[in-house]
């Protein structure tokens, strides 16, 4: 057995549906390294996979890696599937191809077979859709079933199904699934970005896989049987989260920051520790909400280590244009006060020479500030600009990067101000604290260089020289929306620009 094939990577070998095939034939016929099989194709003869599959001493389940060979089809798909029914594969990935609505179906009647042990399921990029998702969705939740009648627990523990246009048909359909069954009861790292879930996807997510156990409301049919919340699973392992790229909105980012926020010390479900939700329109709002979800003590998202929410408009939503102070997640009244009033926000000011920075702003930057496990934040592409930068220096006297952060600021049109501000920052604060603060591709002169100089020294600060002049400027706005916003003149004329 020592001499068994445990992983095989063949990602981007031009491999076609007949070459899945034999693969799939050469794999349960369990070949060994001398075989002369003339119906075997030379790139699978002789790789040795052990035992046959009648043999008492059957090898262990494959790792198979088949990426990127998009002219497998779905045809190629139906041949590994019969491999994934059989408890022959382990880990799968058949990222780009070619899968399809077909394919995932063929997948789907795989997976709700009771001998399948698949631990991980790549599919991404594969135009599977809803309906290969619902089919997806379906497959393991009868699976989950006839492994739990057989005194089977559940595997899947890795499922990425990125980039397939589900949308919130295909996100409901895998949240009911999580609702009604335990298929997911050993799920840790869950991927579905650049899909087109919106509001009601995020919803159903948050409802039937993020919140502690409640009757849901998706995907309900008349002809189905009735459950209790003991029914309930979820994903009560779940540690990462991956949705970059979905229109979420505000109102997507604020249910799942209602669904986290509920917790307790009794409550068996660990926090998220990664959260990866950048380009997804959340503006200031939804990140503010997430960020006051993160600091309730308890709650789902309490031990997030990682949160990337770039590139969601958070500087021009908050910082230039918005006055309004910061609303609520919901609309009752009974929520809790964290929820509104992030403590420690009425204790940042703006930083140095910069103007004054909003509300919204400030209630960001403070929530980040407090929240407990944060050890690497992304908020670059966010434009964030010299008001923005001042409300994250102001939050490093609040605490934010003393449990060593790593700030990711690219891209946020920073000038010198913003800049100076958080050199001074850094330099009050404990140094070692900062790991590191990535302020590349901004807007900062020679004044913001000499400022940062010591940072970049010591390896904390990293930068390169962008000159104002060549920022691409910012969209065009209405003279009426910003009639209540304070312009600056003199810093402009004393920026610096080298020829």
């Amino acid at each position: 057995e020592e001499d068994t094939l445990r992983c095989l990577t063949l990602a981007s070998c031009g491999l076609d549906r007949d070459d899945a095939a034999a693969l799939a034939d050469a794999v349960a016929a369990g070949i060994g390294g001398d075989s002369t099989d003339p119906g075997v194709p030379a790139t699978i003869r002789g790789l040795g996979f052990g035992h046959a599959a009648a043999d008492e001493h059957r090898a262990p389940p494959l790792n198979l890696n088949l990426g990127d060979n998009p002219s497998l089809g779905c045809v190629g798909a139906r041949a590994i599937s019969a491999l994934v029914a059989e408890g022959s594969v382990a880990t799968l990935s058949l990222e780009n191809c070619g899968v399809g609505e077909l394919g995932a179906a063929a997948l789907g009647e795989a997976l709700a077979s009771p001998g399948c042990v698949l631990r991980s399921l790549n599919i991404g990029r594969n135009f599977v859709g809803a309906e290969g998702a619902a089919a997806i969705a379906a497959g393991l939740a009868r699976g989950a079933k006839a492994r739990a009648a057989a005194g089977l627990a559940a595997t899947l523990t890795d499922l990425r199904i990125g980039n397939n246009a589900i949308g919130c048909e295909g996100m409901v359909a895998l949240a009911s699934t999580a609702a009604r069954s335990d298929a997911f009861v050993a799920l840790e790292r869950l991927e579905v970005p650049m899909n087109g879930i919106g509001p009601d996807g995020a919803a159903a997510l948050a409802r039937s896989i993020l919140a502690t156990p409640s009757v849901p409301d998706v995907g309900e049919e008349d002809d189905e049987e009735p459950f209790t919340a003991s029914d309930m699973c979820g994903a009560p392992v779940l540690r990462e989260l991956f949705m970059d790229g979905n229109p979420l909105g505000a109102v997507g980012a604020a249910a799942i920051a209602n669904a986290c926020a509920a917790g307790s010390a009794d409550d068996p479900r660990p926090s998220l520790e990664v959260l990866s939700l950048s380009a997804t329109r959340l503006g200031v709002s939804g990140a503010s909400a997430l960020a006051a979800a993160m600091i309730i003590p308890n709650g789902r998202l309490s031990r997030i280590a990682h949160l990337d929410i770039s590139a969601n408009d958070i500087g021009e939503s908050g910082a230039g244009f918005l006055r309004s102070p910061p609303t609520a997640v919901g609309d009752d009244d009974d929520k809790p006060a964290s929820r509104l009033d992030p403590a420690g926000a009425e204790d940042i000011h703006p930083a140095g020479d910069i103007a004054e920075i909003s509300p919204r702003l400030i209630s960001l930057a403070s929530s980040l500030a407090s929240a407990p496990s944060l050890r690497r934040l992304d908020l670059g592409y966010n434009n964030l600009g010299n008001a923005g930068a001042g409300a994250i220096a102001s939050a490093f006297s609040l605490g934010l990067g003393a449990g060593g952060v790593e700030l990711d600021l690219q891209r946020n049109s920073i000038g010198d101000e913003g800049a100076a501000a958080l050199a001074r920052a850094l330099g009050e604060c404990l140094e070692s604290a900062v790991r590191s603060l990535d302020l590349r591709s901004n807007a900062i002169g020679d004044a913001g260089l000499e400022a940062l100089s010591a940072h970049v020294k010591a390896g904390t600060a990293r930068l390169n020289f962008m000159p104002a002049r060549w920022t691409v400027p910012g969209p065009v706005v209405p003279d009426g929306a910003v009639t209540d916003v304070d312009v600056t003149v003199g810093a402009v004329a004393e920026v610096a620009v080298t020829v």
